[in-house]
C-alpha cells in the first residue's frame, strides 16, 4: 500500500479512473484546487491504469485502489472480478481511515464504488459529476447518497434524479485560451491544407482506425491529418505511415495518446490547429471539441453502457451541432464523403460551430472547485 509523505491528513479526496473521460476531468479539478487553495491538502485515488500515470503517477498523494468491473455473462471472469472487488472494498476502508477526507469528489468509473459505499457508512459527504446524457452504472449507484450531482447536460436529461440535488455545470474541460503559444506543438505539416483531427478517445477505436487507414489515399492529397490511434493500433498506424509516399507521409501525424497535461498539452494543440474533428461521442471529448470552436463528425461507440454515446450524438445532431455516422455505417467511403462534403459547405461548418458552443456552458471546473472548497471550509 502506498503511503502519503504528507504528515497532514488530506481533507479533499478526488476519486475516479480508467479512461481519459474520467482521468482528465479529475486532473483539471486537482489543478484548480492546487492553484486556488494550495494549503488545503488533496489526495487522489485511481485505478492505476496506464492513462493515469502522466497525470498522477509519482505524486505522494496518489493512491491506487484495486477495483473489479463486472461485465457480460462469463462466470469465471465475473468470479475473478468479484475477488478484486472484495479486495478493493477492504482497501478502500483502509485508505479512507488513513486519509480522513472531509469531502469526496468522484468522477465515475468502478474504482469509485467501494469508496462511496464506505463514504455513506462513515457519513463522509460526497459530490459526483455525470458527463453523459445517460448515467453510468457507478454514478447511478452513487447518486443515491450524493450530496450534490453535477451534470454535463441540462437537468431534463436526468429524470431519475431529485432536482434538488442537480447542478447543471457542463463538462470539466480546460479553456482553449489557457494554452500558451509556447506550449503549442508542431505537428510537422509542410503545406497549408486543412487539418482534420481524428480520435477514438484516449484508448483508441479499432473501427475508426481501420477505416481511416482505408481512406488515407483519398484524404491525404487534400488534408493534413492528426490521428490519435490508442495503444493497440499505434504500431499498425506507424507501419501504414511508413509505406506512404513522402509527401503524404508528411501530412499524416500519428500518436497513440495526445497528452492533456499542462506544459505538454498536445491534445489542445491538435484541437486548436484542426479545421474539423472526427471523434467518438463521449461527453468530455465532445465538449472539448465544442469549446475549441470546431465543427465535428461524431462516430458513437456502439457498445457504450446504456448506448449513451449514441444518445449524446443524437442530442447534438438535433441542434445542428454535429454530423453523426453510426459505427455500422462507417466505411472509408462514407468517412471520406462526409469530410469532403463539409469542407465544400463552409456555411454549414460555421453553423455547427455556433450551435456546439452554445451547448456547453463554460467554467464548470471553477464551479465545482468552489463548491468543494466551500464544503471543506465549513
Amino acid at each position: 500500500m502506498k503511503k502519503s509523505k504528507n504528515n497532514k491528513n488530506e481533507k479533499i479526496l478526488l476519486v475516479g479512473g480508467g479512461t481519459g473521460g474520467h482521468v482528465v476531468p479529475l486532473y483539471n479539478i486537482y489543478q484548480f484546487l492546487l492553484e486556488r487553495e494550495p494549503d488545503i491538502p488533496v489526495a487522489i485515488i485511481g485505478s492505476g491504469s496506464k492513462i493515469e500515470q502522466p497525470f498522477f503517477g509519482g505524486l505522494p498523494n496518489y493512491f491506487v485502489l484495486t477495483s473489479g468491473k463486472f461485465q457480460g455473462y462469463d462466470i469465471l471472469v465475473n468470479l475473478w472480478q468479484s475477488i478484486l472487488f472484495c479486495a478493493g472494498f477492504v482497501q478502500a476502508l483502509v485508505y479512507l481511515l488513513q486519509i480522513r477526507p472531509k469531502i469526496i469528489f468522484a468522477k465515475g468509473g468502478y474504482v469509485t464504488v467501494p469508496i462511496l459505499i464506505w463514504a455513506r457508512f462513515l457519513r463522509i459527504p460526497y459530490y459526483i459529476h455525470e458527463s453523459d446524457t445517460v448515467m453510468g452504472r457507478a454514478n447511478r449507484f452513487a447518486a443515491k447518497g450524493a450530496k450534490k450531482v453535477f451534470t454535463g447536460f441540462p437537468e431534463k436529461n436526468y429524470p431519475e434524479l431529485k432536482k434538488s440535488k442537480i447542478i447543471f455545470c457542463g463538462q470539466l474541460i480546460t479553456d482553449m485560451e489557457k494554452l500558451d503559444k509556447s506550449e503549442r506543438f508542431d505537428f510537422g505539416f509542410t503545406n497549408n491544407n486543412p487539418v482534420v483531427f481524428i480520435t477514438g478517445g484516449s484508448l483508441g477505436a479499432a473501427s475508426i482506425n481501420k477505416n481511416v487507414f482505408g481512406a488515407l489515399s483519398e484524404l491525404l492529397p487534400k488534408y493534413n491529418i492528426i490521428h490519435q490511434t490508442g495503444a493497440k493500433s499505434f504500431s499498425e498506424a506507424i507501419d501504414v505511415r511508413v509505406k506512404l509516399p513522402g509527401s503524404m507521409r508528411r501530412s499524416y501525424f500519428v500518436a497513440d495518446f495526445l497528452s492533456a497535461i499542462s506544459g505538454d498539452n498536445k491534445l489542445l494543440s491538435a484541437m486548436e490547429l484542426a479545421d474539423l474533428v472526427v471523434a467518438r461521442a463521449g461527453a468530455t471529448t465532445v465538449a472539448e471539441i465544442a469549446r475549441s470552436g470546431k465543427p465535428m463528425v461524431l462516430i458513437p461507440y456502439p457498445h457504450a453502457a446504456s448506448d449513451h454515446q449514441v444518445k449524446n450524438a443524437q442530442i447534438l445532431q438535433k441542434t445542428g451541432a454535429c454530423l453523426m455516422i453510426t459505427d455500422r455505417e462507417l466505411t472509408p467511403v462514407t468517412l471520406t464523403e462526409t469530410i469532403s462534403k463539409l469542407f465544400d459547405d463552409k456555411s454549414k461548418m460555421k453553423e455547427m460551430t455556433a450551435s456546439a458552443k452554445k451547448f456547453f456552458p463554460p467554467h464548470a471546473i471553477e464551479k465545482i472547485g468552489e463548491e468543494i472548497i466551500s464544503e471543506v471550509s465549513k
